[in-house]
């Protein structure tokens, strides 16, 4: 089961990442960095929409009539996600044990670069 999952995501992460490349869903500032850091940074983004998707979304998207949203959080907000401080609806999902460093950290640079949407997180 374990192994179909990781599966799935990494699947997923080389469709999204194609899919990112394509269309820009983020603010990069591209001109200032190296083409491997873009690279870099493109598929790291990838990993953390799929990771977002798959663990957070369903707790912290916004819908609209049909359409979900992706909230915008602030940078304060993402610095306490990525202190691992324990909100008490996120106290058996963001430890150590269920989301690596290397995982949240994804995540929180996709939220962080991410198009802005005008919808703040609640």
């Amino acid at each position: 089961m374990k192994y179909t999952v990781l599966l799935l995501l990494i699947l997923l992460v080389a469709i999204t990442e194609s899919h990112a490349q394509k269309k820009a869903e983020f603010d990069y500032p591209e001109d200032s960095v190296s083409q491997s850091s873009q690279k870099a940074f493109v598929k790291n983004f990838g990993k953390g929409r799929v990771l977002y998707t798959t663990l957070c979304a369903s707790c912290h998207n916004v819908k609209e009539g049909r359409k979900e949203i992706i909230p915008d959080f602030s940078l304060p907000q993402l610095m306490d996600y990525a202190m691992r401080i324990e909100y008490p609806e996120h106290k058996d999902r963001l430890k150590d044990t269920e989301i690596t460093d290397a995982e949240m950290n994804n995540i929180i640079l996709f939220l962080r670069f991410k198009a802005k949407t005008g919808k703040p997180i609640h």
